[in-house]
């Protein structure tokens, strides 16, 4: 999955002026809550993409930190963000996802991207962080 990052007015008169401005992530002043899509094989929760498995203890599932960057695509002239915690900042726009990319076997976990963490928000309402906390139930 790749995050098309939503550019500021700012961010867009600098790249106008400036071809190799770099975007920075936007870091979390509160906890965020989000909504994260996973995919159920033989009782094992993955993600949908990466197909790395989750571990729920208790309930919950505290992924480890990764590293998040934009990074610039000339053909296109946008910033996408490929690596990372993708999930989405409203049911709808997870729900959508659902029906435009997934078949079955999925479903919609509540996820927090915790304070202090790095993210960057794509212009569909997605979000890409670098830490994300999981919730089963």
């Amino acid at each position: 999955m790749c995050l098309t990052v939503k550019l500021s007015k700012i961010d867009k008169w600098l790249l106008i002026f400036n071809k190799k401005h770099c975007l920075k992530p936007k870091v979390a002043t509160k906890d965020i809550k989000v909504y994260k899509i996973l995919k159920e094989i033989n009782s094992n929760y993955l993600t949908p993409y990466m197909r790395e498995r989750i571990n729920f203890i208790n309930g919950k599932a505290d992924l480890p930190p990764v590293k998040i960057k934009a990074y610039w695509d000339w053909l296109t002239s946008r910033f996408f963000v490929d690596e990372g915690y993708h999930s989405f900042t409203t049911v709808k726009e997870a729900k959508f996802s659902l029906n435009f990319n997934f078949r079955s076997n999925v479903a919609i976990f509540n996820a927090i991207i915790p304070k202090g963490t790095k993210y960057f928000i794509g212009k569909y309402n997605d979000i890409v962080s670098e830490k994300l906390i999981i919730y089963q139930y």
